[in-house]
């Protein structure tokens, strides 16, 4: 989409006097630009009523994109976009005033060669730029303008030059001259009439012809405005990362600084032109990154049938997150995209995502548990936060005062559990710049009672560095569900139900649990063991405590587990295992006494080439018939290689159940790839909802194995399923390990304490007295067989959490 190739020819700016060595100087608009941290970088123009792209025009599209009066916004109203930026916590936007089309959102007065007006503009009733300039002052938000001088289709013009031949209907044909000429009327136009702008983009540079006109102009209307890729004409330079998204180029260190006088390439340093030993130019990075899935900049309206469809995916809230902390916490300005809609709104979606997103980082980030800042001038300088007690911490974030440029060149953090008479290292680096958030790895967390912060290297002087010392965040679970902690170890497969009015929780005990003493070859102590597992059920008290009980069964279903429970019509408790084979058995229960028989038999067996895992089953309604229905986590060849989930159903609950899918080609009812999934019929919706895992993904570069998402469907038919715009709905975190039954025996607390956490995976979930319970699996499947049980909380019924899943489209 963006960034294509071009030279820029540079002087060398703001070097400081008297230093020695020198190094280069920001400007005050850099500084304050980078201290946004996060900032908004709109997309509307009349891509958004075709398609993505740049161009979104086309020689398809043409004969209805030429017109005008196809960019049509119903309902625009800049302050519901601005709600959004609040909430996000961004300080100024950039807004795309034109894009590739040529078509320009405000009234432009210039002209063509001919002397009549160009006529490719919305009409003064629909001057957006005036509208958005007017709203952003009034909210005491900085503003500014995307307009690109590398895309014209209305003028034919595409990487820079006008192209030979034909041209399409309304198009109007001009020389290179002619078009530089258009180009640099209208951004005089945009930067005279639209007030302090804070941000104008260059997005794929300029041509040398147009670049003295351009330095000018900026000089002398806009002369605070930052300029992206704007160096060579810009003051206040900064720089594209190479990057949409991914860890910005040279690693964990990303330097304020760049090198003078070299090919550019497309507007951003190479490689070899961040050397900090080697400073010329202050010219600090930023990442442009969508908000919806892949590179899609334009919002993408839902398709086929509304109702049962939705927008373009939006990315998840773990990923966004791991790009806040890839870009501004590696000293890098985040311009994360607003798709505006065909309404001339922020998509209720894509608001709730912001929201959460904004939320975090003042969850996270607002408040340290302890703060230092170390002293000023010395080459080397340290400063230690000291706590006061042992408190929990699984990151810090640095920030270097950088008024006189960027100057450290290596530090380290320690911390410190015995009021410091011996330390451990945290994390050793270079650049420090705007702020560097350094985390501990696989969702681990210390207890401490100091930490400090060394300044091992400077370039001059030292600057002032300050150290934020910060409790463990809540990292992608969403804001209305509260992780109590861990409630067992070593156990994964659960499924709370309530029974007669009582709360309990059915488990699947593993044959390496380290409380499962069932015919065991080996007693080793903790999950080392090997049993035969076996299912049973247990009390689970209700709020606020939400205790565990004593065990209220005697084992049974030996040999199986992956289990699940269901309570059907009131009366009758069902569970439901697996071997790892084709079959699914079936136990069910009247009474939940310790002496009380439960009936046996086998549910279905699939065909040849099914492996079956965990299951899931709920009553509800298919096609205006009562039905039960079985989610199914198997593995067959035609299916590919990891886990899918599909669906059985049956007029009773033991059965006779039919698999509703068939192979080779996948048909009928299926979900797709997932596993561990937790089925429920919501009755005043008519949806079926599901709560499971994805298989595991690389997302954004972080490795993240299971997380728990959410996905509705009225018909259960594969291609009908919903997913959730607030996915994940629980991701792995340091709440997981956080004891929260302590009466599980120290020597397995330990497990918690020390275990890698990469997944929260196995949710189930129940409604009782006005609270929703959930259980989960947390631990490390990628490379150990520890798994443990968390319990978490959402407060109020389970029709009210399905509803706030989906915030409707408007």
């Amino acid at each position: 989409r963006h960034h294509q190739t071009f030279m820029f020819a540079w002087t060398l700016l703001g070097l400081a006097a008297g230093l020695a060595p020198q190094v280069p100087i920001p400007t005050a608009p850099q500084l304050a630009w980078q201290k946004s941290g996060i900032m908004a970088l709109i997309h509307f123009n009349m891509a958004t009523f075709f398609h993505n792209g740049d161009p979104g025009c086309t020689a398809e599209n043409w004969a209805k994109a030429s017109d005008p009066a196809s960019f049509a916004p119903t309902k625009l109203n800049v302050s519901q976009w601005i709600v959004s930026m609040k909430a996000l916590g961004v300080k100024e936007a950039v807004l795309t005033a034109k894009h590739g089309c040529g078509f320009c959102i405000w009234d432009t007065s210039t002209k063509l060669p001919n002397g009549t007006q160009y006529p490719y503009h919305v009409s003064e009733k629909l001057n957006v730029l005036e509208q958005f300039s007017s709203a952003m002052e009034a909210a005491g938000l900085g503003h500014g303008f995307y307009y690109s001088l590398t895309n014209n289709f209305f003028l034919n013009v595409f990487g820079h030059y006008v192209k030979p031949g034909n041209l399409l209907p309304q198009q109007v044909r001009v020389t290179q001259a002619e078009f530089e000429a258009i180009a640099l009327a209208q951004v005089t136009e945009l930067w005279s009439r639209f007030g302090n702008l804070t941000e104008i983009w260059f997005d794929g540079g300029y041509t040398s012809d147009m670049k003295t006109a351009l330095a000018s102009a900026l000089s002398k209307l806009q002369p605070n405005a930052i300029g992206m890729n704007g160096g060579g004409i810009s003051p206040n330079p900064v720089r594209w990362s190479k990057t949409e998204g991914d860890v910005p180029p040279g690693g964990p260190d990303v330097w304020s600084t760049a090198c003078g006088d070299v090919d550019w390439g497309n507007g951003s340093p190479p490689e070899n032109c961040t050397d900090p030993d080697k400073p010329a130019l202050f010219y600090p990075s930023a990442t442009d990154y969508t908000l919806q899935s892949g590179d899609t900049w334009f919002y993408e309206p839902p398709t086929g049938d509304a109702e049962h469809s939705a927008p373009t995916p939006l990315r998840p809230l773990d990923e966004l997150i791991f790009t806040y902390h890839s870009t501004v916490g590696h000293n890098t300005v985040l311009e994360l995209d607003f798709a505006i809609d065909r309404n001339g709104l922020v998509a209720p979606s894509h608001a709730a995502l912001y929201k959460r997103l904004g939320d975090f980082i003042r969850d996270c980030y607002s408040t340290p548990i302890g703060i230092a800042t170390t002293p000023q001038g010395d080459t080397s300088a340290s400063a230690t936060v000291a706590l006061g007690s042992a408190l929990e911490f699984d990151r810090v974030v640095l920030e270097e005062d950088q008024t006189q440029g960027q100057r450290v060149r290596g530090w380290v953090v320690e911390w410190s559990s015995d009021n410091g008479v011996t330390w451990k290292e945290f994390e050793t680096g270079a650049s420090v710049g705007a702020k560097r958030i350094v985390i501990f790895p696989s969702a681990m967390s210390y207890t401490a009672t100091h930490v400090r912060l060394n300044i091992t290297r400077t370039y001059g002087p030292a600057p002032r560095v300050t150290l934020g010392v910060y409790s463990p965040c809540m990292t992608g679970t969403i804001d209305t569900i509260t992780k109590l902690g861990t409630e067992d170890i070593g156990m994964t497969e659960t499924t709370p139900f309530v029974f007669k009015g009582e709360l309990y929780r059915f488990e699947s005990l593993r044959s390496g649990n380290w409380n499962n003493t069932l015919n065991c070859s080996n007693t080793s102590p903790g999950q080392g063991r090997s049993c035969v597992q076996y299912l049973r059920v247990r009390r689970q008290s209700g709020p606020p405590a939400w205790k565990t009980g004593d065990v209220v069964t005697p084992p049974f279903g030996e040999g199986y587990g992956l289990g699940c429970a269901f309570v059907d019509q009131g009366d009758t408790v069902y569970a439901y295992a697996s071997r790892e084979k084709q079959d699914v058995a079936v136990y069910s229960a009247t009474d939940l006494a310790i002496d009380a028989p439960w009936s046996s038999g086998t549910a279905l067996t699939l065909p040849n080439g099914y492996t079956v895992f965990n299951t899931a089953v709920d009553r509800g309604v298919l096609d205006n018939v009562p039905t039960y229905a079985m989610a199914i986590e198997v593995r067959h060849a035609a299916l590919g290689g990891g886990f899918n989930l599909v669906f059985a159903t049956a007029p009773t609950a033991l059965g006779p159940w039919t698999l509703k899918q068939s192979l080779p080609v996948t048909k009928g009812l299926m979900f797709g790839p997932g596993s561990c999934p937790a089925l429920r019929y919501d009755a005043a919706s008519g949806y079926w909802h599901m709560l499971y895992t994805p298989n595991p993904t690389v997302a954004g570069g972080d490795y993240r194995t299971w997380q728990i998402y959410a996905a509705r469907s009225k018909t259960l038919a594969e291609g009908s399923w919903e997913s959730s715009p607030l996915n994940p709905v629980m991701v792995a975190d340091a709440h997981d390990r956080r004891i929260h039954n302590t009466d599980i025996p120290t020597t397995q607390q330990g497990w918690a304490t020390n275990t890698s956490n990469l997944n929260d995976s196995d949710p189930d979930l129940v409604e009782y007295d006005g609270q929703v319970l959930f259980v989960g699996n947390w631990g490390d499947q990628k490379t150990t067989p520890t798994n443990s049980l968390y319990l978490a909380t959402y407060n109020g019924t389970l029709v009210d959490f399905w509803a706030s899943l989906y915030p409707s489209y408007t």
